[in-house]
């Protein structure tokens, strides 16, 4: 059953359904696990998620077999790439999940952050590779409090989902297949992404 119908936040559709409970981090998704879920169009990839508590839940889901990501970038300026990527092991079923941050004035390069005073956040991270299909679901506290994570609050945070194809690694380049919008990870609207100039963002 919708909960919030189809919500319209500049021009960009979200869903909001009625979660059942916690989501499960399982590497497996189910249609109404989450509260929350975005399609992007333009590169086919899948967010979903959902604020339990004190505890953010996400899910990421790419037609791509190699690593699949989020760049969560505050418009204020603070963080210019809180950046969540991962990729999951086909033979194994393993998943493996970067927390890293870009320490200069763009999005890009990246680096694992425990380099520049953070931690690795993730309380729990599970994921999937089926049929050409990629799916990693974690968990990480809404504020962990460090200085290279952004916050999860109650109000828009631009975002930058994307994914690789094939690579299975945590450096190459993502080409076309990205988007940047602007997400409230607790109402659940999406929409355009806003001021870019601090990102880096460019077409290829």
């Amino acid at each position: 059953m919708l909960k919030h119908g189809v919500l319209f936040a500049f021009g960009i559709a979200a869903i909001g359904f009625a979660a059942a409970g916690v989501p499960t981090v399982d590497g497996v998704v189910t249609d109404m696990e989450y509260a929350h879920m975005y399609h992007d169009e333009k590169i086919g990839m899948m967010l979903r998620w959902e604020a339990v508590g004190d505890v953010m839940y996400i899910c990421m889901e790419a037609p791509a077999t190699g690593w699949i990501g989020l760049s969560f970038m505050p418009m204020d300026g603070t963080i210019h790439g809180d950046t969540v990527i991962g990729y999951v092991n086909a033979d194994t079923q393993e998943a493996f999940l970067s927390d890293q941050v870009a320490p200069g004035n763009a999005h890009f390069p990246h680096f694992d952050d425990r380099r520049f005073g953070g931690e690795t956040s993730f309380l729990e991270v599970v994921g999937s590779e089926v049929g050409g299909r990629t799916v990693i679901e974690f968990s990480r506290a809404l504020m962990t409090g460090e200085p290279t994570d952004a916050p999860f609050m109650d109000m828009g945070l631009m975002t930058m989902i994307s994914f690789h194809p094939t690579a299975d690694d945590y450096v190459s380049y993502h080409s076309k297949w990205y988007n940047v919008v602007t997400i409230n990870y607790v109402s659940g609207e999406v929409g355009d992404a806003m001021d870019m100039s601090h990102t880096g963002s460019h077409d290829e």
